[in-house]
């Protein structure tokens, strides 16, 4: 009878320990992981908040700058490094 108790609570908490592992991979998956650890700090949260929004704030940015016309030329570049290439290479074309 002691047997299987113990191995019902070995089940039990592989189950436990199976679900932490999944929202530990799932969470490095989306790079959270390392940024958060396992005792984040208000400052650290705030930061990784920060980097979190700096790519969408540079692009709205840029694409509320830009005339019509030249927003067409961009508006299939997804992150604000390719649209600001972009932009260089269209206006280098037109001083040529």
């Amino acid at each position: 009878m002691s047997s299987n108790f113990s191995v019902t609570s070995l089940h039990i908490l592989m189950v436990k320990a199976a679900n932490f592992w999944l929202m530990q991979s799932y969470l490095k998956a989306l790079g959270f992981w390392e940024s958060l650890g396992e005792n984040p700090k208000l400052n650290q949260i705030k930061l990784h908040e920060e980097e979190k929004f700096k790519k969408p704030k540079a692009l709205f940015v840029i694409h509320v700058t830009l005339s019509d016309p030249i927003f067409a030329r961009i508006i299939d570049c997804k992150m604000p490094k390719d649209d600001w290439d972009k932009l260089q290479r269209n206006l280098n074309e037109v001083r040529a």
